[in-house]
C-alpha cells in the first residue's frame, strides 16, 4: 500500500492528482491511499515522523506558510518520505533540491508523468525492502509496519463498516486488543 498526502489548496488541481491516483491504483492493482491538505499549516500540523504518506504531492504557493517552507519542517522530522512538488512557479524549482525533493512539475501535470513518478516510488520501496531481507537488522521491519498501522478507534457512534455496504451494521467482538494496539 502507498499512502499519498496531497497538500494543495486548490481543490480543481487537488482532484486531478486524486484521479490519476485512483487510475494508477486501477491500473498496476496497487493499493493508494490518500488525503488532502488544503493549506500547508495543516499538513505541518498533523505530519509527525511516525509517518503520515510514503509520497506528497506538495503546491508551493498557499495561504499561511508556502509549501517550500512547510517542506522544510517536513525534514526535520522525514528526510526519507517522496517529496514532489505541483505548481505553477518555476522560479522555486532550484530551491528543490535544498529540501531534497524526488521531482517538481509545473501545473498542469499530465498522466503519464504522473505515472512514472509512482512507478519509481514504488520500485524504490521493493528495492528498499529485498536489501534489507539479509541485514541482521532487518527484524525491526516487521514491527515498524506494526506501528505503522493505524490503531484501531473503538466507539459508540455508528460511523460505518469498511467492508460492508449497509447503513445498518452492528459487530460485536471480544475484547481483546488487535496486536498493533498494543506495541
Amino acid at each position: 500500500m502507498i499512502r499519498v498526502a496531497v497538500v494543495e489548496d486548490c481543490k480543481e488541481d487537488s482532484d486531478v492528482i486524486i484521479s490519476y491516483i485512483k487510475k494508477y491504483g486501477m491500473e498496476t492493482s496497487e493499493e493508494v491511499k490518500w488525503r488532502v491538505f488544503r493549506t500547508a499549516d495543516e499538513f505541518v500540523s498533523l505530519y509527525d515522523s511516525a509517518g503520515l504518506a510514503d509520497v506528497i504531492f506538495m503546491d508551493i504557493e498557499m495561504p499561511g506558510i508556502n509549501g517550500m517552507e512547510a517542506a522544510e519542517r517536513l525534514r526535520a522530522v522525514d528526510p526519507e518520505v517522496f517529496l514532489i512538488f505541483v505548481t505553477n512557479i518555476a522560479k522555486y524549482a532550484v530551491y528543490g533540491y535544498r529540501v531534497d525533493a524526488m521531482d517538481y512539475f509545473i501545473k498542469p501535470i499530465g498522466y503519464s508523468d504522473f505515472r512514472k513518478r509512482m512507478l519509481m516510488i514504488s520500485a524504490r520501496r521493493r528495492t528498499v525492502l529485498r536489501g534489507a531481507k539479509n541485514d541482521p537488522k532487518q527484524r525491526i521491519l516487521p514491527t515498524l509496519l506494526l506501528r505503522s498501522l493505524a490503531r484501531a478507534r473503538y466507539a459508540d457512534e455508528c460511523i460505518g463498516h469498511y467492508g460492508l455496504k449497509a447503513r445498518f451494521y452492528l459487530h460485536f467482538t471480544s475484547p481483546i486488543r488487535r496486536y498493533p494496539d498494543l506495541i
